[in-house]
């Protein structure tokens, strides 16, 4: 039994109990069971050792391996329970009040912490809530204020405060219209600090709202197939009877991308961070406490991207690198402060000195070799094709691989290789590099070692057939080459796999001495400690096995969060660090595998055992949800494409890629069709059943956050580069292709199909409307809102909507309009309120329509309004607005059944539904995060959405 899950159940039998145990326990009169994982080896000699509780109870002696109850005091007034502190490592969970410890090899000491409860549980805020009291803000301190009061807003936000209590969105309004350091914006920022600390201390949390139960009888299921409904119109409507109790049936998460790993030098942590604002952290590598912040000020979700790479730790100076989906900008931060001294745009090549060196790749060919004190660059090697990974040095030596099988070592004086080896095959993940060997993964299940000195090949290993995970974008982690003393054969090479397993391989020959199979695919590169082997996986556990010589001994297993690993571990004996794609970073003991803190690498606080975003990440698009036949299929900027069961949650498959999926799936013949982000290129078409790849074009173009759209045989897709394809949906064959005339400005909205044309809009300006079969244009039409701007409509991510005889759209962000099918001609259209913008897909049902506006959703979004419409055909006039708990759309769009709106808010955390003729709520669901670019969507009795923090629900 592993040590976590038997101190689970001696901890429940403990707490059953309590009553009669507790003050035997307190005074060290009764000991637990011994706990045999721990346990000294001579059960004759064991030892006792005294355990000190401070501010709560469990004092007494014990003996080596014994486990025993803690509870701490009740807290004092005005104060919470925070943690344990003292014995890192042995404390079962030190985030709750009732606990266990397991007694080591010494005396123990251990205190438990509180908190004010006028704590926001962010200290620099706290501090400058303390500060602004006696120093107003000045023109020295307000960016840096500013960016701290937009993280303070969006941590109560989360938390589902009501941010208009009275009526404060004047407040929020003055602040987004004053962007600057002059004292009137000096002024706004005072007032809505003063604002905030009204709400937290006088506020309330907007009340959920149940609905009633439909009791007509087992639902209808009609299929969801293609992004915002039932079929190419994306109307939003279905003849489902959809949700009606308005509770959460279940959840599953989906995480983020994330890959960066911490560094640990000299008893600190170093760690990039996401945020807008927050975009690195230094920590005590003891206690998780957070030495400094690195923080660029930022407050647009757009404009500010985080870092979302390892840091690069010289004499002096991290060097934190922001950027969407590649470097884009070096950041030199103090060592010892945090501030940052100096930045820098990525991509030079000249000008960087040569004594402390970092490598990176740029835009996706391009290994660049800097000076990690600025981030200047030294050379610069073009490969001719997309890197495999990331690029590593090590010893002033540079390693680089690319995805078409060529493998490269550099000396760091010149970027011409030592050496170059093509292995024929495709690579995928970052090699891994000994002093004597390079390791790296193919596409053929095969793991290569090459010769350092000369790139021969020294041996190759393959997995068995039946290890084959084709689902899988890559199939090896990193490969670590370790030496192990203890052992017969001390060489060892440890990898993980797609396949669920590790593998141990003789370093010399490649023979395979073990392997064990965890609970699920293994991406991370693992940590070794002497003969112990830690690996993470992608269902969110880290395991500890001991290398036997011959086999592997599972010592533990702990469960960390929900989301998973990507990111490589790094560790030592004072901890495993494992950072997930949850955003927490993690720090396990290697010893008993318990948690010994935790952090949000996005900011963040955790109240009531629950964490609350307070910064934001930009560019992690949520994708739009599709069902068909009782699967619902999701995306997400994980770059995974899953498969559930719509009635559990119970995950079917998944598909990885190499990008985010920001675009919505469409499934047609069998087949889910799927493009991606972060300027990826693949574009894919997936069994339906099973995940396993049909066919893929391997250079379609960056597909964005566009769905496919589909009719007779055909799909249709555009990319970001301007150009719009009909695609042979059966093998992949691009049947007709058309660029815009303006490259680069891309093909956004999802488009629409009727039977004879597909519908969609460019950044150049026009909607289009295509004949299917051979591309040409039927009619174009330029949307500018002349004379306000010549620069024509920028159609953006709002969808496509066909009704009756129209085509609705959105207009330039601030206007939703009516064209006409056949013509293009716009006939109606509805302006929005100054400065709100409107980008989100119109609902059409029941002669009528629906929009949305929202305020600054890239910012403070603090107010998001759904809007009702007679349809054009009768009369095109306003009936009803909701902006209730949040509102409602904004990027997002509402969906419909028969006397159900149902729609998530972009300046919202709940999912809500109202009645159609008047937009009187209905129910309302903390869901706890905002929905930008995705919509819901309808089948049976759920409805099934995508937030951006980091869950997809399904709500009944």
């Amino acid at each position: 039994m592993f040590a976590a899950q038997l101190i689970d159940q001696q901890l429940q039998a403990i707490t059953t109990i309590a009553l009669i145990l507790a003050a035997l326990v307190a005074s060290g009169d009764i000991r637990a069971e011994t706990n045999p994982a721990f346990a000294p080896s001579s059960a004759t000699n064991r030892i006792e050792r005294i355990l000190r509780v401070n501010g709560g109870s469990g004092d007494g002696a014990y003996s080596e391996g014994d486990y025993v109850r803690i509870q701490a005091d009740p807290a004092p007034v005005d104060q919470v329970f925070d943690k344990w502190t003292g014995c890192n490592g042995c404390i079962k969970d030190v985030y709750v009040a009732l606990s266990a410890i397991i007694i080591s090899d010494a005396n123990i000491t251990i205190t438990a912490t509180f908190r004010d409860k006028n704590n926001c549980g962010i200290d620099d805020i706290d501090q400058i809530r303390t500060d602004i009291l006696s120093n107003p803000t000045d023109v020295s301190n307000v960016l840096s204020r500013k960016a701290a009061l937009y993280r303070w807003w969006r941590l109560l936000w989360h938390q589902g405060y009501d941010m208009n209590m009275n009526n404060y969105d004047a407040t929020w309004e003055s602040v987004l219209i004053n962007p600057g350091v002059n004292a009137v914006a000096q002024k706004a920022v005072n007032a809505a600090y003063a604002a905030l600390e009204d709400i937290m201390a006088n506020g309330t949390i907007i009340p959920e709202v149940a609905g009633t139960p439909d009791e007509s009888g087992p639902a209808t299921e009609t299929d969801w197939p293609v992004y915002h409904g039932t079929d190419g119109d994306q109307t939003g409507y279905s003849p489902d009877v959809g949700p009606s109790k308005g509770s959460i049936a279940w959840r599953v998460a989906k995480g983020n991308f994330w890959y960066a790993a911490p560094v640990i030098e000299n008893g600190r942590v170093y760690t990039a961070a996401p945020g807008a604002d927050v975009m690195a952290y230094c920590l005590d590598e003891i206690t998780g406490e957070v030495i400094w912040k690195g923080r660029q000020f930022g407050t647009d979700i757009y404009q500010t991207p985080g870092s979302i790479f390892s840091p690069v730790v010289s004499s002096n100076k991290v060097l934190f690198s922001t950027g969407w989906w590649q470097a884009g900008k070096h950041m030199a931060v103090n060592k010892r402060t945090g501030i940052i001294e100096s930045q820098l745009a990525a991509g030079g090549t000249a000008g960087g000195g040569t004594s402390q060196l970092m490598v990176y790749k740029h835009n996706r060919w391009n290994v660049i070799l800097a000076d990690a004190t600025t981030g200047k660059g030294v050379w610069q090697f073009e490969s001719g094709g997309d890197l495999s990974g990331e690029p590593v040095l090590l010893n002033n030596r540079v390693y680089a691989a690319r995805q078409s099988g060529r493998v490269y070592r550099f000396n760091a004086s010149s970027k011409d290789p030592v050496w170059q080896r093509n292995l024929d095959v495709n690579l995928r993940g970052t090699p891994g590099i000994s002093s004597k060997r390079v390791y790296v993964g193919g596409t053929n299940r095969k793991l290569y070692a090459l010769n350092e000195a000369d790139g021969s090949i020294a041996w190759s290993y393959q997995t068995l057939v039946g290890e084959t995970e084709n689902k899988t974008y890559q199939y090896f982690s990193t490969a670590v080459e370790v030496q192990v003393p203890s052992l017969p054969n001390p060489n060892r090479v440890y990898v993980g796999a797609a396949s669920g397993y590790v593998y141990c391989l003789n370093a010399t020959n490649g023979n395979l001495i073990w392997k064990h199979q965890v609970s699920d695919w293994v991406r991370s590169k693992p940590v070794v400690l002497g003969d112990t082997v830690y690996v993470a996986t992608l269902d969110a556990k880290l395991f500890a096995m001991r290398d036997t010589g011959v086999s592997a001994k599972e010592l533990w297993q702990t469960q960390l969060g929900e989301h998973g690993f990507t990111a490589d571990l790094v560790g030592n004996a004072n901890g495993i660090l494992a950072g997930g794609m949850d955003l927490v970073l993690y720090s396990v003991s290697p010893t008993t595998g318990y948690i010994q803190w935790r952090h949000s690498i996005i900011d963040a606080a955790w109240i009531g055992g629950k964490r609350y975003h307070a910064d934001v990440y930009g560019g992690q698009y949520q994708t739009s949800p599709v069902v068909v036949n009782d699967v619902v299929y999701i995306g997400g900027p994980d770059g995974f494409l899953n498969a559930h069961n719509v009635d559990t949650g119970r995950r079917l498959w998944r598909f990885e890629t190499r990008g985010r999926i920001s675009a919505t799936p469409r499934v047609a013949e069998g087949k889910v069709f799927i493009g991606q982000n972060a300027r990826y290129d693949e574009y894919y078409a997936i069994d339906q059943h099973t995940g396993e790849p049909i066919w893929k074009i391997d250079d379609l173009g960056w597909a964005s956050i566009g769905a496919t759209g589909y009719h007779n045989g055909q799909i249709f897709v555009g990319s970001v580069s301007g150009w719009l394809y009909g695609i042979n949906a059966e093998n992949g064959r691009i049947n007709w292709q058309y660029q815009d005339g303006a490259a680069g400005n891309g093909f956004y909205p999802h488009p629409a199909t009727d039977a004879t044309k597909v519908y969609t809009g460019s950044h150049d300006g026009r909607y289009y409307a295509f004949n299917q079969t051979d591309g040409s244009i039927v009619w174009s039409v330029d949307t500018s809102n002349k004379p306000d701007s010549s620069s024509g409509g920028n159609p953006d991510s709002a969808g496509m909507v066909l009704w009756k005889n129209h085509v609705y759209v959105q207009k330039r962000g601030s206007r939703i309009a009516a064209l006409d099918k056949d013509t293009g001609a716009e006939v109606w259209h509805w302006r929005q309120p100054a400065n709100y913008l409107q980008n989100g897909t119109v609902l059409a049902y029941d002669d009528k329509i629906f929009g949305s506006v929202v305020r600054d959703v890239t910012a403070i979004p603090y107010f998001a309004r759904i809007y009702a419409f007679n349809d054009v055909e009768n009369g095109g006039r306003q009936l009803w607005s909701y902006d209730d708990g949040g509102g409602g759309g904004g990027l997002t769009a509402p969906v419909a059944t028969d006397g159900k709106i149902i729609f998530a808010s972009s300046a919202g955390v709940f999912m809500n539904c109202v009645n159609p003729n008047n937009g009187t709520l209905l129910w309302r669901c903390y869901v706890g995060g905002p929905m930008e670019e995705g919509v819901p969507a309808l089948y049976g009795d759920k409805v099934f959405s995508h937030h951006r923090n980091g869950y997809f629900f399904a709500i009944e």
